[in-house]
């Protein structure tokens, strides 16, 4: 038996409050992922002093050795793709389209790029919503070309929310977290009122901050961070999370560091 499936097997479920675990719910059977996908960020593409290619390579490499082992539905590059010069987009893509499986990107205060310059180099908008069955992924910018500290757009949330409020679950993909739940987070009093209005809501998911692999519960909402696979500062290893969703509608993840398992457990 795997390490994971044994974990699932006698652990139950693992919450994570203020960086604290908290074990409930024992389960006797061995749970399933029915998606499982990858989260990356900051990878600072083009930023001096840094082996960025090599970063990039190494990130792309790990990941898409995730898939030989078990398949990955998606990938996900939580922003800060480049550092600050629109110039390296096309290169910084041309590793990322090296993955296996369908990606997605959100920008980055260090994307600095307008929303007609986004979406021509990646296909794709600024916010925009992914589901699968009864599972929504929302994904949202947090900045702009001038790299400003903004909160997600709370009118676009409020449609997509009320719109799949039915949903079993619902994912939420912001470069910048939206609470004060770091150092560098913004206070989106607004987008935040919002969020506790909806129960689906399971995580936020955010980079930004290079030294935070955690999972923080903030009023009752997971904000979950995944280092940082460039730049020049943050953790000691240069890792990004995999997560599970399982059959039984429990989530199992863990960092890569960047090939090692490390802070493995289950969230509410």
């Amino acid at each position: 038996m795997k390490r994971e499936d044994f974990l699932k097997t006698i652990l139950g479920t693992l919450i994570f409050a203020n960086n604290t675990a908290v074990f409930a719910n024992k389960k006797s059977v061995i749970v399933k992922p029915k998606i499982r996908f990858a989260i990356a960020s900051d990878g600072h593409f083009g930023q001096d002093g840094t082996d960025y290619e090599a970063n990039f390579k190494t990130t792309v490499n790990n990941i898409n050795a995730q898939n030989e082992i078990e398949k990955l539905d998606f990938t996900v590059i939580n922003g800060d793709i480049i550092h600050d010069d629109p110039k390296y987009f096309a290169p910084a893509k041309g590793f990322l389209d090296l993955l296996k499986m369908p990606y997605y990107v959100t920008q980055g205060n260090h994307d600095k790029i307008n929303e007609a310059g986004w979406e021509a180099i990646w296909k794709m908008p600024l916010n925009f919503e992914l589901v699968i069955a009864d599972n929504v992924f929302l994904f949202c910018t947090t900045s702009n070309e001038f790299g400003q500290y903004l909160s997600p757009n709370v009118s676009w949330f409020q449609e997509k929310l009320t719109l799949h409020q039915n949903k079993k679950n619902v994912f939420v993909f912001a470069h910048i977290p939206p609470a004060k739940v770091s150092l560098h987070g913004t206070n989106s009093k607004k987008f935040q009122k919002l969020i506790k209005k909806f129960k689906n809501v399971r995580a936020i998911f955010s980079g930004h901050d290079h030294k935070l692999a955690e999972i923080i519960n903030y009023k009752g909402i997971n904000y979950i961070f995944d280092s940082h696979i460039g730049g020049n500062w943050g953790t000691d290893y240069k890792g990004f999370r995999i997560v599970e969703l399982n059959e039984d509608n429990t989530i199992f993840t863990y960092l890569l560091d960047p090939a090692v398992k490390v802070n493995k457990g289950f969230i509410s």
